[in-house]
């Protein structure tokens, strides 16, 4: 018999257990016996008649005939794929879908015994094989090939035997009246499994119960890959193929496969947890994963798994493993408005605080156009998504309407955005104050001179002197010294050089507000003072 080739369907899981059956009565099937291509099927349940038509476990007779099958716990749906033929029956309707066209049923699927039941003579016909119905003997014979007929045609308006009173005690199971010649020895032979690796080179290696199978690949080798989640697939390459895969394989006897019929499932969703081997979603389902799953990127880069990532899993359709995670990227949220304060011109010594709302979790900083670049932004506690930065104006900083610009990275995205207003800063300080001394005061040697200016800011002070000695003028210089101004703005500076003369000096005292290169940024505070 050749064997016929199968196609991946929807959110393959095991069947579901314990529904009540549809609303007709059932009764179990008098010593319906069921054959496919003259080979018996067993049941664990047996059949029943509903509305006086035969009710099969579906599993059974639908394996058999080489079609895959599937249960979507979510709808009660059964669904059926052999060769290009899909059908889809929903537990207690009798509205079918075959190849996706309406298809009426005189009874509807039902729950028996946590097996599904369905009406055998609709579904095999579905599927595209004969079905004969040997009364005498109570049997059915399901024939998968063209060219062997049926034993006799059974006219559509015909129903099944009634159900025989329960007090009926049935004879031993009759013979079937027609005795199939015995199957040729097969040339070929059918697997079905989880693929475990693919060699480019022209091996699959195939995972079946509890055995590994490897396959040798040819070029005449027809092999197909299906989406299950979305029925969307067709021919493809041994290296389209996935670790996870489930798979049907024909192959000769020799390990050579004819077909490979390979099929997957998708459900996406936000992780809510990760665990060895597991990985639950937020909308409360749970996924074993596989140890060897790969989780990337959205470009196919290795990525990271962790709690709130919108994830695309990909499934063995039969077992509902996780063998594969894309972590999906999500577009940014769009930067916020971007605040500053405070909004007027700014001098030395101001602080300038820009406020702006992004993504939680990013790297931020901000640029004053003309002036700074990459000022550092931090995130607030307690206020995800919120990032505050601060600029003090420094003592020649002098801008006009300067745009300020905040930058914030999350996720592998960027994105800027600019304040509303701009920002305009006068950096030219203001004159340092001489404290001490006092204009006109009397000073001793060594002189101390102290002051204050803008935190932080350099003052040049520089102590001349002038005397007049035997009507001879007198000039010298104490020195000049550079100091930076504490956070609280006061300086001081310590002029200990001896000068020429003593008596009768006049000194002259000037600071001023210079940059790192000595030139001078404010204007002069000059102060005089004689020496005692």
């Amino acid at each position: 018999m050749r064997a016929q080739q199968v196609a991946g369907i929807v959110l393959a899981a095991t069947m579901a257990a314990g529904l009540a059956a549809g609303a007709m009565a059932q009764t179990p099937a008098p010593y319906v016996r069921v054959f496919v291509d003259n080979q018996p099927v067993t049941f664990d349940v047996p059949p029943v008649i509903m509305g006086g038509r035969v009710l099969v476990p579906l599993r059974g007779v639908f394996q058999r005939l080489g079609a895959v099958v599937a249960w979507d716990d979510t709808t009660q749906t059964v669904l059926a794929q052999r060769g290009p033929t899909n059908v889809s029956l929903r537990i207690g309707s009798t509205q079918a879908m075959v190849n996706g066209q309406p298809a009426s049923m005189d009874v509807p699927a039902v729950l028996v015994s946590g097996r599904t039941m369905v009406p055998l003579r609709f579904v095999s016909q579905a599927l595209g094989t004969q079905v004969a119905w040997d009364a005498a003997s109570t049997t059915v014979s399901i024939v998968s090939q063209a060219g062997i007929p049926p034993t006799q045609a059974y006219p559509p308006s015909q129903t099944y035997p009634p159900t025989p009173p329960p007090s009926q005690t049935y004879p031993p199971v009759a013979p079937p009246s027609q005795t199939y010649p015995p199957a040729p020895p097969a040339a070929t032979s059918s697997l079905q499994g989880t693929v475990l690796s693919v060699n480019p080179q022209g091996q699959i290696v195939v995972q079946s119960g509890g055995s590994v199978y490897t396959y040798q690949v040819t070029p005449a080798t027809a092999i197909s890959r299906t989406n299950a989640s979305t029925g969307a697939g067709g021919s493809v390459a041994l290296d389209a193929t996935q670790p996870g895969d489930a798979v049907a394989i024909v192959a000769s006897q020799n390990g050579v496969a004819q077909s490979i019929q390979a099929s997957y499932a998708e459900t996406s969703g936000i992780v809510s947890s990760i665990s060895p081997g597991a990985i639950g979603l937020q909308n409360g389902t749970s996924y074993r994963m596989n140890p060897s799953a790969a989780v990337v990127q959205s470009n196919g880069a290795p990525a990271a798994l962790a709690p709130g990532e919108t994830v695309v899993l990909r499934l063995n359709p039969l077992t509902s493993e996780v063998w594969g995670v894309r972590v999906q990227q999500a577009a940014m949220r769009p930067i916020g408005p971007v605040q500053i304060s405070p909004n007027r011109p700014l001098g030395p010594g101001d602080t300038l605080t820009v406020v702006a709302n992004g993504p939680a979790g990013g790297i931020a900083s901000f640029t004053i156009g003309g002036i700074q670049g990459n000022l550092p932004m931090a995130e607030q506690p307690g206020r995800p998504g919120t990032y505050v930065g601060t600029y003090t104006v420094r003592p020649g900083d002098i801008i006009q309407n300067a745009a300020v610009t905040v930058q914030i990275s999350a996720g592998g995205q960027s994105q800027t955005a600019s304040a509303p207003t701009s920002v305009t800063i006068n950096g030219t300080p203001r004159a340092p104050i001489i404290s001490s001394p006092q204009n006109g005061a009397v000073v001793e040697l060594p002189l101390t001179v102290s002051g204050r200016a803008a935190p932080g800011s350099l003052v040049q002070v520089q102590v001349n002197y002038t005397s007049t000695v035997l009507l001879f003028n007198v000039n010298g210089s104490l020195g000049t010294q550079t100091i930076t101004a504490d956070q609280n703005g006061n300086w001081n500076a310590t002029f200990s050089q001896e000068p020429a003369v003593r008596r009768g000096l006049t000194m002259t005292i000037t600071a001023t507000v210079v940059d790192s290169s000595d030139h001078q940024l404010s204007p002069a505070s000059t102060v005089t003072a004689t020496v005692q």
